[in-house]
């Protein structure tokens, strides 16, 4: 296989690790909420605020499946926590993709994420000079695997789909990537595999 052109990567599970063990129970713990029922409960409005509800909003929703009112003290308990949860970074990623980008590549970001985490990635990362192209769903109000954020991110890096090599850790953002011409790497962690794949 030909080095790609580019390499888009997702970012959580890939830039990052998981979700830091004892998050959920964390903000459970805040919600009055059972561990067994929280994760449900969390996921159910996540698009929404993907794709640009506001932080309010979405946690206002979260209290009020879990029985709770929600103040402000515990509002910004539970931006925290999330906050935290989400910025545990796979360092060996960050530098297989600077790797890439200096010998040549393009290299872009596509990741559905909301305002509050992505202010603190940039906050410890500066984006503009190690990405060509940052694609975030609230900000395109699109998200993964919405063919058309796909679509934006190729623009952004001036190359056809087949000269892009996508990497994401749901294999449903791989599907419609792989549909629209994508070169694809479902992501476990491995970071070897990318690396191969990417030639880098």
């Amino acid at each position: 296989m030909t080095r790609p052109t580019a390499l888009i990567l997702d970012y959580g599970e890939v830039l990052s690790h998981p979700m830091r063990p004892g998050a959920m129970s964390l903000m459970a713990s805040q919600l009055g909420a059972p561990d067994t029922e929280f994760p449900h409960i969390y996921w159910r409005h996540r698009r929404e605020y993907d794709l640009g509800m506001p932080v309010r909003d979405y946690w206002a929703l979260v209290a009020r499946d879990a029985g709770v009112g929600l103040d402000d003290g515990m509002l910004n308990a539970l931006i925290a926590i999330d906050v935290d949860a989400w910025t545990d970074y796979r360092d060996e990623m960050w530098t297989l993709a600077a790797t890439f980008r200096g010998s040549g590549g393009k290299l872009g970001m596509l990741s559905n994420g909301v305002p509050e985490i992505v202010a603190r990635i940039r906050a410890d990362h500066h984006l503009p000079s190690l990405f060509d192209a940052v694609v975030i769903s609230y900000e395109e109000q699109l998200a993964k695997p919405e063919p058309e954020i796909y679509r934006v991110t190729l623009d952004r890096l001036g190359v056809a789909p087949f000269d892009a090599l996508f990497v994401d850790d749901r294999a449903e953002n791989i599907d419609v990537a792989r549909e629209l011409g994508l070169r694809t790497l479902l992501f476990t962690g491995d970071v070897h595999a990318l690396a191969a794949m990417a030639l880098v």
